[in-house]
């Protein structure tokens, strides 16, 4: 749902673990934008404190949030700018 404001939100499941060879990817949530006149952004959010972070290639810093308490769940929050 887009608020006035531009600000978005989404309800999903935390994802699971996908086993690549010996190790597993940590979990994330692959996130794509459009913006009108744009090219599509594809990247992906992180979650702080997943084990599997440290040993990920793809995982930078700057994709991962922290997972925040939410009543019976959980809520994080992922800024995307578009100019």
């Amino acid at each position: 749902a887009v608020a006035p404001d531009g600000t978005w939100s989404v309800q999903t499941h935390l994802p699971g673990l996908v086993q690549v060879g010996e190790r597993f990817r940590p979990r994330h949530v692959h996130v794509r934008v459009r913006f009108f006149g744009t090219e599509r952004l594809t990247t992906a959010m992180y979650f702080a404190d997943d084990p599997w972070l440290a040993c990920d290639p793809e995982a930078r810093r700057s994709l991962v949030v922290p997972l925040e308490p939410d009543g019976d769940g959980w809520r994080a929050t992922f800024d995307v700018v578009v100019d």
